[in-house]
Order: C-alpha cells, then structure tokens, then sequence
C-alpha cells in the first residue's frame, strides 16, 4: 500500500470515528445555538472587514505610483530654483530703485 492509499484510509476513518461521537456525544441545542451565534457575528465581522478592504484597495488605486511622486518632486524642485532665479533678479531691481530714489532726492536738495 503507498502512502496516497493509507491517507486516504486514514482520513476515512477520522471522518467516521468523529461522525460516531458527534452521534453520541452530550451536546445540547444550547450549545449548538451558542455556537451558531459566534459564527453569526464572526461572519458579520469578516464581511465588515472584506466591506473597509474593498475601500482601501479603492483608494490606494487612485494614490499616485513612485514615479509618478518622483516627477511632481523634480518639477517641484524645477520651480524652486526658478523662484529662487525670480527672486535675485526682484532684489536686483529693488536695489536699483532704491538707488534711483535716493538719485532723486539728492538731485532735490541741490
């Protein structure tokens, strides 16, 4: 007999010696109801957990990939150094008039 054939027997028989104690053992429907109520609510938890699943899985597809967050963050920085660029040119120009102001009043107390 190869070992396929013995599980098989083995299972058989597991199956058979707990079908007879089921039979023949003191259970009572309290019990059973007991038991039916707990698989009741567990049931429930699990569908409420595969209901919160569904709504992550829904928002994660919409959640931008890594390199889609790589590009934003190099145009990001693109901007950056060009409001940087933006803002030494406006402090170049605000010296200028600063400069100019104090031209014009020098020129008006002469």
């Amino acid at each position: 007999m190869d070992w396929g054939t013995a599980a098989q027997w083995a299972g058989t028989a597991t199956a058979l010696v707990l079908a007879v104690w089921g039979k023949f053992s003191n259970r009572n429907d309290q019990d059973v109801k007991g038991v039916q109520s707990d698989l009741r609510r567990l049931f429930e938890r699990v569908d409420d957990v595969e209901v919160r699943i569904g709504k992550i899985e829904v928002e994660v597809d919409h959640l931008p990939t890594k390199d889609e967050v790589h590009a934003i963050d190099s145009k990001i920085m693109g901007l950056s150094a060009r409001v940087e660029a933006m803002i030494e040119r406006l402090n170049t120009l605000i010296h200028l008039y600063e400069r100019a102001q104090d031209r014009l009043a020098e020129a008006e107390r002469k």
